[in-house]
């Protein structure tokens, strides 16, 4: 997994992933949760889903305030943590049935 910030010079706010995800708006509003190599998780909105060079770009509808490079995330806000081991993530669905 990797990110990528505005703030620091790219156009969108974004985590990346080899993982195939729907692409376009269907996603949106929806919440991605993260979970770090130490075992805390984060949450972020989604606002669209884009596939580039073979990777999927999960827009945001802010700054995450992450550096992911590797096996390492560095949090760029409060508390600025190091935290070691592989990012993992889950888009959880909502479902309605309804019954006859």
């Amino acid at each position: 997994m990797a990110a990528t910030r505005r703030e620091d010079g790219t156009e969108a706010d974004a985590l990346v992933t080899l993982a195939d995800r729907p692409t376009g708006t269907v996603l949106r509003s929806f919440w991605m949760i993260m979970t770090h190599g130490n075992g805390r998780t984060h949450g972020y909105e989604i606002d669209r889903v884009e596939r580039r060079e073979g990777r999927t770009f999960i827009i945001l509808t802010g700054d995450h305030g992450l550096k992911v490079e590797g096996e390492t995330t560095q949090e760029v806000f409060r508390p600025q943590r190091q935290i070691n081991g592989l990012n993992t993530f889950v888009i959880p669905m909502a479902t309605a049935v309804s019954r006859p």
